[in-house]
Order: C-alpha cells, then sequence, then structure tokens
C-alpha cells in the first residue's frame, strides 16, 4: 500500500480519495506527482516516491533499502537504510512546466492536442539537457552550504518519456559527478509494459550500493 493510499485510509476513505484525484487533476500534466501548499503534502508525496524507490532498488540492483522515513530536519528529503547504514536521499521531480503552464491555459493535454505533443515530446538532447540541468541547479543549492548526500533521486511521470528510451539514453550518455552527490538515479512512473513488480528505475551515475 502507497503511503497516498495510507493517508487517503487516515481520512474517510471517500474524503481522503476525493482530494488526491483533485489534486492529480490539478496540474493538468503529469498529475501523478502533483503536490499543493498544505502542510505534509509534500512530505506524502515524497515519501511515497522514496518508497517505491527503495522497492525497485530491491528488484533492479538487489540491495534492500529498508526504513524509508521522511526527514523533519529537510535536507535531505527522506532517509533510509542499507546494510544498516543510514543514508541521506534528495528527491526532485522533472516535469515539464511548459506543458502544464499549457495545460492550465487551453484545458488541454498533449494527449489530445497535437501542438502540445510536439512541445512536450522528448528525445535524447533534451533529456541529457534536462537532467544537467535538475542537477546542476540542486548542486549550486548544496555546494555552497558545503552538503553532501548519498543520494539524489530524480523521479519523473512525463507521459512521453518512455524506460526504452531512457534506458538507451542513458547507456550512451557519461553525466559529470557533482561533488554534492555520490550516487544519482532516475525513477519513472510505474509502466506495466516496462515492469509489473516495480516503477521503472536507472542509475545515472555513482552507486549506492554497500561497497
Amino acid at each position: 500500500m502507497s503511503i497516498k493510499e495510507q493517508h487517503i485510509m487516515v481520512k474517510s476513505s471517500d474524503e481522503g480519495l476525493r482530494y488526491w484525484i483533485n489534486l492529480t487533476n490539478s496540474r493538468g500534466h503529469v498529475g501523478e506527482f502533483a503536490t499543493a501548499n498544505t502542510t505534509g503534502v509534500t512530505e506524502i508525496v515524497e515519501l511515497s516516491v522514496a518508497t517505491e524507490f527503495a522497492k525497485a532498488f530491491g528488484f533492479v540492483f538487489g540491495v534492500k533499502l529498508e526504513n524509508i522515513a521522511g526527514n523533519p530536519h529537510d535536507p535531505p528529503d527522506c532517509i533510509a537504510e542499507i546494510d544498516g547504514r543510514t543514508v541521506q536521499i534528495e528527491l526532485v521531480e522533472m516535469v515539464d512546466s511548459q506543458a502544464i503552464a499549457m495545460a492550465k491555459k487551453t484545458g488541454r493535454t498533449a494527449r489530445n492536442d497535437v501542438h502540445q505533443f510536439e512541445v512536450t515530446k522528448w528525445d535524447e538532447r533534451r533529456f541529457v539537457s534536462k537532467i544537467n540541468s535538475l542537477i546542476d541547479k540542486k548542486q549550486r543549492r548544496y555546494q555552497t552550504k558545503g552538503r553532501e548526500f548519498e543520494c539524489l533521486l530524480i523521479y519523473t511521470g512525463e507521459p512521453w518519456l518512455l524506460p526504452g528510451d531512457v534506458s538507451k539514453w542513458l547507456s550512451s550518455n557519461e553525466f559529470e559527478h557533482r561533488d554534492s552527490f555520490r550516487s544519482i538515479y532516475i525513477l519513472m512512473s510505474y509502466d506495466p509494459l516496462y515492469s509489473q513488480d516495480h516503477y521503472p528505475l536507472f542509475n545515472i551515475y555513482g552507486d549506492l550500493r554497500p561497497s
């Protein structure tokens, strides 16, 4: 059961379900990871993402990532344990802000609008550029504070970004290591055509597993 599902059960079932449906629909694009300016909501979403990361990590890399928890002293966003060792996990969403703006303006999405599809579709160059941009932004934020984390987790629900393409593009591109993050991974939204057991997960650089 996901963290969101557990949160729904804390409220009345109907009330909680309506809340998350409305929140998911509010962006008009990649609603799965939508948050709100309400205390605790972002933390719930991030913990849900980290939980799926841990599950996928076990399947893909054969190592248990356990005791996932939010961090009240953020940053980092979450903490976990590998082989009894505490690891810090900072999260960042990869989402097309232009697509969100267009969806809110037109009331349509790339699924039913040819122009928006052309704007929001992904290719290798755009993917690599976006990944580097996200990492650099986080690096600038924490490098000045002298902070270093075991893991940066990029997560995305972009509908036109396919796991097969991501796997291919990552294998043909090397990413510069940044001082603030020893390892970086990307977690994609659930795709039953890719795997019915876990969300697609790929390594960008580094290794979170015990040496």
